[in-house]
């Protein structure tokens, strides 16, 4: 999302994310995400802010990876730009919505727990859990004087 200002939100689905595949087989996730806040009243009581519903759409394994790990009710964080986005409508008259198009979207940790499956393009990457490739290892050999050396920064 070249130059496009980022927007983060944490709230819960609304409804199942909806995947449909274009003419050309692009994979597109449709979904809401209901946003509320909570404040403490004068009298120190928690309340509930009124909810916004975010409308929100992926394209691609994005969307492919939403629709078969998310559902209804479930606690997401969602970041991406937004944009708008015209048509026709039959009466003559322009539409027009305004949509969070995602770059990303996480399970919230928060009041759940995942487990992470990693997968490369649109196939999962099977490890062994101790053959899982340590990009943090450092390169200085165990019986070495030197100091070991952690990765670049």
């Amino acid at each position: 999302m070249s130059g496009a200002q980022l927007i983060l939100m944490t709230g819960n689905l609304a409804s199942d994310p909806e995947l449909t595949y274009s003419a050309t087989g692009s994979a597109r996730a449709r979904l809401s995400v209901a946003v509320q806040d909570r404040y403490r009243d004068a009298a120190g009581e928690f309340k509930d802010g009124e909810p916004y519903f975010a409308r929100c759409v992926a394209w691609g394994d994005l969307a492919e990876r939403i629709s078969s790990s998310v559902r209804r009710g479930d606690r997401v964080m969602v970041t991406g730009a937004m944009v708008g986005r015209t048509w026709d409508k039959d009466d003559g008259t322009k539409g027009f919505a305004q949509e969070l198009k995602l770059e990303d979207c996480a399970a919230s940790l928060r009041f759940a727990e995942v487990t992470v499956r990693r997968v490369r393009g649109a196939r999962p990457v099977e490890h062994a859990p101790d053959t899982i490739p340590d990009r943090w290892a450092t390169a200085a050999p165990v019986d070495s004087d030197a100091p070991a050396v952690g990765p670049p920064f």
